[in-house]
């Protein structure tokens, strides 16, 4: 490319000093520089809104020809999900987030199980069946992953830390197949504490790892 561009630009440059080519390499490399450093800005930010995040890289694959009309509409389906549980006071209860992999949904232990249970909390079926009502009739693979912290636990029924997580993600699992997700799309994880969000050297961080995943694989 750079060879093409000194032949061009070099052909009748008089007695410039200057190979011409230079400038517009030059500014295309600007460009990318800019362009690459918003992406990582993105990335970086401990606040970014991941939704707006993915409508920028839609927009951006759409300018050079990539079809994004499946990818958009589920960019438009979380967003509208994150919408709806803020609205009806359930942003604290669940949260939505979107990689280019797949759409998240993190439901927080304090509201789904009593310590060191699996058996769902009622007040819980509300907001699975809001999550429910959104990809119950899509094709997409749904994971259902069991996070704790990082105590020890040795309960009668559950050994440890990883056959307790496994545990809750099975109960979330089995509620949704009672409310009519197809068993052949659904897959459970059991990650204990071995793939924390936050650190466990406090409570709050504690509390927060406690959790369980759902995710929806995307086109």
């Amino acid at each position: 490319m750079i060879t093409k561009l000194r032949k061009l630009y070099s052909k009748e440059r008089g007695d410039v000093g200057v190979d011409l080519y230079l400038v517009p390499f030059g500014n295309l490399m600007t460009i990318m520089m800019i362009f690459f450093l918003i992406l990582w800005a993105f990335s970086q930010s401990e606040n970014r809104d991941t939704l707006q995040y993915e409508k920028v890289i839609n927009a951006i694959q759409k300018s050079f020809g990539v079809k994004t009309e499946k990818r958009e509409k589920e960019v438009e389906m979380a967003q509208e999900m994150s919408t709806e549980f803020k609205d009806k006071g359930l942003s604290k209860a669940v949260q939505v987030n979107v990689s280019a992999r797949k759409i998240k949904m993190i439901l927080r232990t304090p509201v789904l199980f009593s310590s060191g249970s699996s058996g769902l909390q009622p007040d819980i079926f509300p907001v699975l069946d809001e999550i429910i009502k959104y990809f119950a009739d899509t094709k997409s693979f749904i994971t259902v992953e069991g996070h704790t912290d990082n105590i020890p636990f040795s309960g009668s029924k559950y050994k440890s830390n990883y056959s307790l997580s496994a545990a809750r993600a099975f109960e979330v699992v089995k509620y949704l197949i009672q409310k009519g997700v197809p068993p052949q799309r659904l897959s459970i994880v059991g990650y204990g504490e071995y793939e924390p969000m936050y650190s466990n050297e406090t409570e709050e961080g504690r509390s927060l790892n406690r959790r369980i995943e759902i995710s929806i694989s995307r086109s």
